[in-house]
């Protein structure tokens, strides 16, 4: 480490002994020794000897009794006897903001060496991969991480979203990695992507670091018209980041590096708590999907916003993250949560002692993740070029260059720029076989299923209605009968009596979760097209600009959170608690 870096050693090993009250001369100082022990009861934290679990006794005992760790878990519509407000309202009612500053599709390896080019291959061959709508840099980052020790080639990574928030962000997380050791820029990266408050150290680290570079290109173009482009390229050894924003977009980097001296901690969990508190019923409705250390977990996340070991101390955690308070709001849907852009698979095997902790175990995963993408950022010869602009103007800014992988998340959809003007707009910028024989373009749609099953009212029938009922009994065989009749509307139940318990309430929404997605995918793909005169199919638009729909797919599954029926009971509500509903369809293009 350099000896002018800050030591964030703490943040980047934060202590996990939960005696964080502890006082010591009257001041409130954290104990740092090792924590080699777990309650037992909760299994939520650690404790380094018997002498600190009683001593903390009195501030985990509301934790370790609470109601969110019961289980069966009872949530307060049931509590107050009422009908839940979600009731009589649209099923998919959003809150807050629409941004969306974190993934809510778990995160994907864009390359995946070793199903397609193998480790050898590649070690010393260029790489040039765009992400074309990116949100968040979570697949930049397991791309990153994914390329082999000892790659030795040069990689270009053209990353855009037409958010000039989520651009900002992204640039402000690569600066990051390359201005700062990796020890330092980890905590750094980690916390200003998903913690709601930040330390004083970090924020100045960033204002050192960071703001200087930002306020420099600021000030070269004062006197420059608003819309005026202007570039700027970033340099540490063989890699590199470069911008390319209009002036305005300049300024708002240097805001989201300058905390409002007006907005205060409590200011700033008061605006965040109106918007991630206020739901009462929507909580407890995807509480009671989850096991109960991740209810915990997600009910003070909700509370808190910090992304720590459930039983680290906050006490340094004192200033609002700039990059989300610009406007000083809280500038997302009130059930964003981190966990969403993740795999439970891969995250869940960083559980350290307290194995109930699944935000701790993501701290760890996501910790490790981003210390090795920041030693390949400085060790590796790596081109980031950031974009904030539409995507179907990209090839107006990278005319000199063909990409091995493309990935245009799920503006796919028709509710979007569609099939059609995607694959005309990224048809060209793909490498040729002749260059790369597994050069990919990767489409993701999100909304057809739906919008085919709803178009033709096919979601619900007699069969389908039959199947769910042998399903309800493999998965859910410790409810009543009379709950799953009445989710299956059998039996002339009281509506009342049996529609609002949240027993009916799960089983209602995973209603459709086994549902055959295929028949009603290719019923779309048969007609992928409906502006056109008549049917075209995704095959025959794929043809039309030189392309080819894989049959194998060697990135990610054609529906990789979908249910199965072969599924244990266990792997089955692992995935009632994640953010995907199975309906998420991956297509994978090449060239012809």
């Amino acid at each position: 480490m350099a000896s002018n870096e800050p030591d964030f050693e703490s943040f980047l090993n934060p202590f996990l002994c939960a005696n964080t009250e502890r006082r010591v001369s009257r001041e409130i100082k954290p104990c740092e020794n090792e924590a080699q022990f777990m309650c037992a009861k909760c299994k939520l934290v650690q404790y380094c000897s018997k002498e600190c679990q009683t001593a903390d006794w009195k501030s985990h005992k509301a934790v370790c009794k609470s109601r969110y760790l019961k289980d069966p878990y009872i949530p307060q519509w049931q509590i107050e006897k009422r009908i839940p407000e979600f009731m009589g309202g649209p099923p998919l009612a959003s809150f807050g903001s629409l941004q969306y500053l974190w993934g809510n599709i778990p995160a994907l390896d864009l390359l995946k060496v070793a199903e397609n080019e193998g480790d050898e291959v590649i070690l010393q061959q260029d790489m040039s991969l765009l992400f074309a709508a990116s949100g968040d840099l979570r697949n930049v980052v397991k791309t990153v991480v994914g390329l082999p020790k000892n790659y030795v080639g040069r990689c270009h990574i053209v990353i855009n979203d037409r958010s000039t928030t989520v651009f900002a962000r992204n640039a402000l997380l690569l600066l990051v990695a390359l201005q700062f050791e990796p020890e330092v820029a980890t905590p750094i990266m980690l916390h200003l992507w998903y913690s709601a408050m930040l330390p004083q150290a970090m924020v100045e680290a960033l204002q050192k670091g960071i703001l200087p570079c930002i306020q420099d290109v600021c000030d070269k173009i004062q006197k420059k018209p608003e819309n005026v482009m202007q570039a700027k390229t970033f340099l540490h050894g063989n890699s590199s980041v470069r911008l390319v924003l209009k002036k305005l977009e300049w300024t708002v980097l240097v805001r989201m590096l300058v905390p409002s001296k007006e907005l205060t901690a409590p200011i700033a969990q008061t605006i965040r708590q109106a918007i991630t508190l206020a739901r009462v019923d929507h909580i407890d409705r995807s509480l009671y999907r989850m096991p109960p250390g991740r209810r915990a977990g997600a009910i003070d996340f909700r509370r808190y916003g910090v992304l720590l070991p459930f039983g680290a101390s906050r006490k340094d955690f004192a200033v609002p993250n700039p990059t989300f308070f610009v406007e000083q709001t809280w500038p997302m849907k009130d059930d964003a949560d981190p966990l969403d852009g993740w795999s439970y698979n891969e995250y869940t095997k960083f559980a350290l002692i307290a194995k109930s902790d699944a935000y701790g175990a993501f701290f760890f995963y996501l910790r490790d993740m981003l210390l090795a993408f920041c030693k390949r950022v400085r060790s590796f010869a790596i081109s980031f070029q950031l974009l904030a602009t539409n995507a179907v103007d990209l090839p107006k800014y990278v005319t000199d260059i063909k990409f091995d992988r493309i990935e245009v998340s799920n503006i796919c959809d028709r509710g979007y720029i569609g099939p059609h003007r995607t694959l005309s707009t990224f048809s060209s910028l793909l490498k040729p076989k002749s260059q790369n024989p597994r050069a990919t373009l990767l489409l993701l749609f999100l909304n057809v299923v739906r919008e085919e099953d709803d178009h033709h009212n096919t979601r619900f029938n007699a069969a389908t209605m039959a199947q769910r009922g042998h399903l309800f009994k493999k998965y859910f065989s410790d409810m009543k009968p009379s709950h799953v009749d009445a989710a299956l509307g059998k039996g002339g139940l009281d509506s009342m009596q049996y529609i609002t318990t949240p027993e009916v309430v799960l089983l209602t929404d995973v209603m459709t979760c086994w549902d055959n997605f295929d028949v009603s995918f290719a019923r779309f793909s048969e007609n992928a097209d409906p502006e056109s005169e008549k049917p075209v199919s995704l095959k025959e638009l794929a043809i039309r600009y030189g392309l080819e729909i894989k049959d194998k797919h060697s990135i990610v599954s054609p529906w990789p959170y979908r249910a199965s029926e072969k599924m244990t009971r266990e792997e089955f509500h692992v995935l009632l608690a994640e953010s995907t509903c199975g309906e998420e369809r991956y297509v994978e293009v090449y060239r012809a």
